[in-house]
């Protein structure tokens, strides 16, 4: 199932929750997905993603298809009130929207464990993808294959340490 954000007016059709127990100062990420049910394509942002009151996020989607969004977010408080709204910038859009998850900006961590290195990562990330690269600045990352084992409360892989230089992300 999904959420469908639509009005016969000109009114803006919103859904919000309060979100508390955000840590002040710390990154989320705030992800989904959407697809334009009704209305005309065009190059106006019809679509937005709000945290408390203030749009962060807004689409103009050129297609039909379902797509998804993901944008970070520094919690200036322990609580925020996270809004999707439709019929923005004067539209009339309507939209479905998914799998919309406000959660910690996840981070890596590496062990060395003989000739290996272990990468860990924890396991209440959802929708990211372990990537790794000889820079940290390449254009592209390359999608870590291994099969991530739980340990604990961290997903993690164990790669051989042959590189000299090797970088790593989570990446959504």
């Amino acid at each position: 199932g999904c959420f469908t954000l639509t009005s016969p007016t000109t009114n803006m059709p919103i859904i919000s929750q309060t979100i508390n127990g955000l840590v002040p100062g710390r990154q989320y990420v705030i992800s989904g997905s959407y697809s334009v049910e009704g209305g005309n394509l065009g190059s106006t942002p019809s679509l937005g993603v709000a945290i408390d009151g203030v749009f962060l996020f807004q689409v103009a989607p050129p297609t039909y298809a379902w797509r998804n969004f993901s944008f970070r977010y520094v919690a200036a408080s322990s609580s925020a009130t996270l809004t999707l709204a439709t019929h923005i910038n004067g539209t009339s859009n309507s939209y479905r929207v998914d799998d919309v998850v406000m959660q910690p900006l996840p981070s890596v961590a590496l062990r060395i464990a003989g000739t290996n290195v272990v990468v860990l990562w924890p396991t209440n990330t959802l929708g990211f993808n372990l990537q790794s690269a000889t820079n940290v600045n390449a254009p592209s990352w390359v999608a870590v294959t291994n099969t991530p084992a739980i340990n604990g409360t961290n997903y993690s892989v164990t790669l051989s340490a042959t590189r000299q230089v090797q970088f790593f992300r989570l990446w959504r």
